[in-house]
């Protein structure tokens, strides 16, 4: 078996493949951002099924408007 067979079957015995970082256009803003394969892997291991639609100073900004 081939080394490159070998990782393709561990990856997806963990579940899945690498992530790699996505541009994502944030709904408020217009902004593109980028949503890391670093946050991709914490959305998977909380369980979050959605990709974040809004960049994190349109996050921030919603948040202190919602507490107001």
């Amino acid at each position: 078996m081939l080394v490159y067979d070998y990782a393709l079957k561990f990856l997806k015995e963990l579940g899945g493949c690498m992530m790699e970082d996505k541009k994502i256009v944030c709904k408020d803003c217009g902004e593109e951002f980028v949503f890391t394969a670093g946050e991709q892997e914490f959305y998977k291991e909380k369980g979050f099924d959605n990709e974040p639609k809004r960049c994190k100073p349109c996050r921030d900004a919603r948040k202190q408007n919602n507490r107001r």
